[in-house]
């Protein structure tokens, strides 16, 4: 399941049949286990619940996901995980970047945002794409959880913001595409993809692909 907060994972006996849909809100009571990662970290949880009996359909899978209230990205942040509420929003915007099966990232004249999907669809930057999310938080930075998107036009590929070597950390450029250049002169292969260290004009940085 998904929520505001994040993905937590619920278990039931293995002898029970669920008929249950990707897509409806549910409502479930049961013992909250959290689970530590490699480094003594809570990484995330686990709900252990009896029986199907423990568990609600509070709102049946949408006929059209795609029929809800539209948002603008800038007020994303506004919503607050704090919430019980699962409010399932729709922005529109233009593609910057994707990873099949993992994320997007949008961005329309209000802001970017990171849009947290299993789609496997593949999409090309600068295609315009409606979403479909459920507001939440990664860190602080605020992400759609949960997102299912559809192509809905075409345009040319978005134009990148260059860096000076010299240029400060600015959080302003978070998500956003930039371009630099320089010299490669480390790269490492980790399974989330490539991360290499650059060198130019005396200045060091990282930078992932």
């Amino acid at each position: 399941l998904t929520a505001a907060a994040g993905d937590f994972s619920v278990s039931i006996p293995f002898t029970t049949k669920a008929d249950l849909k990707a897509g409806a809100c549910l409502r479930v009571r049961g013992v909250c286990v959290p689970w530590l990662d490699d480094k003594g970290r809570v990484g995330g949880v686990f709900v252990y619940t009896p029986s199907l009996k423990q568990i609600d359909v509070a709102e049946p899978p949408p006929d059209d996901p795609f029929r809800v209230q539209e948002e603008s990205i800038g007020n994303l942040q506004n919503y607050r995980t704090e919430t019980l509420e699962q409010t399932r929003v729709l922005v529109r915007g233009t593609v910057l970047h994707h990873v099949p099966g993992r994320y997007l990232v949008v961005e329309n004249p209000t802001g970017v945002v990171r849009a947290l999907s299993r789609g496997e669809e593949n999409l090309t930057p600068g295609e315009e794409v409606e979403l479909v999310g459920v507001p939440g938080r990664q860190g602080t930075r605020p992400v759609l959880r949960a997102a299912l998107y559809r192509v809905v036009g075409e345009g040319p590929p978005p134009v990148p913001m260059p860096l000076t070597p010299d240029e400060t950390v600015n959080p302003a450029l978070e998500n956003r595409l930039v371009s630099l250049g320089g010299t490669i002169v480390e790269a490492s292969f980790r399974p989330e993809g490539v991360r290499f260290r650059r060198r130019a004009q005396g200045c060091w940085s990282g930078a992932k692909r």
